[in-house]
């Protein structure tokens, strides 16, 4: 375990000096009022139309990779397909003024609701099967108009006081700032690959999470209302059943990638400097490899075990994303991949 650890550590070495690029490259889901759904391109700033989710006033996103897009249309709860933008019931809920929304990692949804008349907002969770809400607090904020979860907290975007921090448990909210007219800047609120925050309405911006402050990315964009990250498709296989010879497409070029080989499967949540809560589908890892993608994004490896080694599965990860491909076993491998 001591050198899985310190090969993570090398490889968390290598990739920190390509994120900030890959993330510039990275592509975005977001949604209008009218219920249009767009796909952005950070680079420039760019927005394509997909297509219109069937769904009016679209005013949020809620996204995390176990579990999808959703967005609140009135008080309904709908799922987004981020290859048509088509909207499709959940639930039905009794907020009817939801203003932000956010998924963590363990499925629980968050919804603000307006508070309306210069009264607070107020934080709710639910449960996406039943549609069940619970009042978690009011926050002390009353012009929120996004929301994100980042690690243990919420991040939200509240027109007066810009960048605040709300606890999950109470609704109580810090405000980091800065104050001023920022409305017009963040009514989308989405993290990166890498944790990093990123907020849209009429342009692109990356937002300091300590300081709330605002570089923006350009674009003219149309009034979004809800962003959320749109990770690039990472497909793993097996050349030839039970070879041992994986193939993997669609990682980043001539960046580093690990082939993570385990015993047994099962959700993994790793966290480091440099990929917040990635979730593997492995875990832990016992035998990692690094290998650097061609400029096509591929790669290619062959799994070399002792006899008495047992079924096993496989799954990789890009190390300039933090972007994992699916997950490949059980493996019974014959003995000329051993």
């Amino acid at each position: 375990m001591q050198n899985f650890l310190q090969f993570l550590v090398l490889l968390y070495f290598v990739a920190a000096n390509h994120l900030s690029a890959q993330e510039m490259q990275s592509r975005w889901l977001a949604v209008n009022l009218n219920g249009d759904v767009f796909q952005l391109n950070s680079e420039d700033g760019s927005q394509i139309w997909i297509g219109h989710s069937g769904w009016p006033n679209l005013n949020c996103m809620a996204y995390s990779p176990a579990h999808g897009y959703f967005s609140f249309s009135n008080g309904t709860v709908i799922f987004l397909d981020p290859e048509t933008g088509w909207g499709t019931k959940v639930v039905q809920t009794p907020l009817d003024r939801v203003c932000a929304a956010a998924l963590d990692l363990s499925g629980n949804l968050y919804a603000v609701q307006d508070g309306l008349d210069g009264t607070f907002d107020l934080l709710y969770r639910m449960d996406l099967t039943t549609g069940d809400v619970r009042f978690v607090g009011p926050i002390p904020f009353h012009r929120i108009e996004a929301l994100e979860s980042l690690g243990e907290q919420l991040f939200a975007w509240d027109c007066v006081a810009g960048l605040i921090t709300i606890e999950k448990n109470s609704g109580f909210g810090t405000d980091v700032g800065p104050e001023g007219s920022v409305c017009a800047n963040v009514y989308g609120l989405a993290k990166g690959p890498n944790g990093r925050l990123f907020g849209a309405r009429l342009d692109f911006n990356q937002i300091n999470p300590t300081t709330g402050g605002l570089i923006s990315m350009g674009g003219r964009l149309n009034d979004l209302r809800g962003l959320a990250f749109l990770p690039p498709k990472i497909s793993l296989v097996e050349m030839e059943l039970e070879s041992g010879h994986f193939f993997l497409n669609g990682a980043s070029s001539h960046q580093p990638v690990a082939f993570l080989i385990s015993a047994r499967p099962g959700n993994w949540v790793l966290s480091t400097e440099t990929c917040t809560q990635t979730i593997l589908q492995v875990g832990p890892p016992v035998f990692p490899h690094l290998l650097l993608a061609n400029d096509r994004g591929q790669a290619e490896f062959q799994l070399l075990l002792p006899p008495s080694t047992g079924e096993l599965f496989v799954q990789a990860l890009d190390l300039s994303t933090c972007l994992t491909s699916n997950r490949v076993g059980p493996l019974s491998l014959s003995p000329k991949s051993r």
